[in-house]
C-alpha cells in the first residue's frame, strides 16, 4: 500500500489516503481515497488496476477551492527557514517549513554531541 501511495502521489494524485473497512462477508479491506485532476484520471486507473487488487472503484466529480499560496525565506540567527503563506479573501495563515527546522534542530544536536 506504501508503494502505490508514492506510485500515486508522483503520477498526478493531489492526496491519497486510506482508511481499514470491513468489506462483504465481513472482510478486512482497504479503502482508498484519492483525489485527482481530471486529466490525471487514465494514468491514475491504471496504477491503481496494476498495483492494487481492485476490481473496480467510484468516481465522483467535486469542485475543490484553494488558498492562494506563496512562500518566504527568512534568515534567522540559527538558519534558513521558508515560512508558507495561504491566503483567501483578506484571511492569511503562515507556517514554517518543517524540514528546515528539522534540518536545523539535527545541525544542533550534533553540534551539541561534538559530531
Amino acid at each position: 500500500m506504501g508503494f502505490l501511495m508514492e506510485m500515486l502521489l508522483e503520477n498526478g494524485a493531489v492526496d491519497v489516503y486510506y482508511t481499514p473497512v470491513q468489506m462483504k462477508k465481513n472482510r478486512p479491506g482497504t479503502l482508498i481515497n484519492l483525489f485527482a485532476r481530471e486529466e490525471d484520471l487514465e494514468d491514475l486507473t491504471e496504477l491503481l488496476f496494476t498495483h492494487s487488487t481492485t476490481l473496480g472503484f467510484r468516481v465522483k466529480e467535486v469542485e475543490r477551492r484553494v488558498k492562494l499560496r506563496s512562500e518566504e525565506i527568512l534568515d534567522t540567527e540559527i538558519g534558513r527557514v521558508r515560512k508558507k503563506i495561504a491566503s483567501y479573501e483578506g484571511i492569511k495563515n503562515h507556517k514554517y517549513e518543517y524540514e528546515d527546522i528539522a534540518a536545523i534542530v539535527r545541525g544542533a544536536d550534533r553540534e551539541s554531541k561534538g559530531d
